[in-house]
């Protein structure tokens, strides 16, 4: 009876979806699934299909990228630390969602631009070298910066 219980038990965590396994902050549960995670503050309807849009191409056209656009602290979940760290939180976010995305990723924060890649490829980090976050890191500004940098 024990190695039967025992037996189900396992078959039941295995069972369990990959995006429970995820740490708590939430693009890393959201980029599992979608190219583009949006910050809780909102982004206006026409900023965020400009953006979905402009990563849907560049992922069409052989180029797999992800975008996390982190507004405060509420969008990094458990790490709120990272906040203000574009580079280290793209670099912490990129192993999160690597056994289920291939590609870059890119992280757009009210301070600057970070990049990673989530396979084998050296991130382009001069593709964003020097880049200034749009309209003072609001929620758009954010998304207009995205849209900016995935085709560079």
């Amino acid at each position: 009876m024990r190695i039967r219980s025992i037996a189900g038990i396992v078959a039941l965590c295995m069972a369990v979806p990959a995006a429970a396994l995820a740490n708590g902050d939430p693009a890393s549960d959201v980029l599992l699934q979608s190219k583009v995670y949006f910050p809780t503050q909102r982004v206006s309807v026409e900023a965020a299909q400009k953006l979905k849009a402009i990563v849907q191409s560049a992922n069409a056209k052989g180029y797999p990228i992800r975008v996390a656009l982190i507004h405060d602290e509420s969008d990094l979940g458990t790490v709120p630390n990272l906040m203000n760290q574009p580079q280290k939180y793209s670099e912490f976010l990129g192993p999160e969602i690597r056994f289920a995305y291939k590609g870059d990723l890119l992280v757009v924060m009210p301070t600057g631009l970070g990049v990673t890649a989530t396979d084998e490829t050296p991130p382009p980090a001069k593709a964003i070298e020097g880049m200034q976050v749009e309209a003072g890191g609001s929620p758009d500004g954010l998304a207009q910066t995205a849209e900016e940098a995935v085709p560079k």
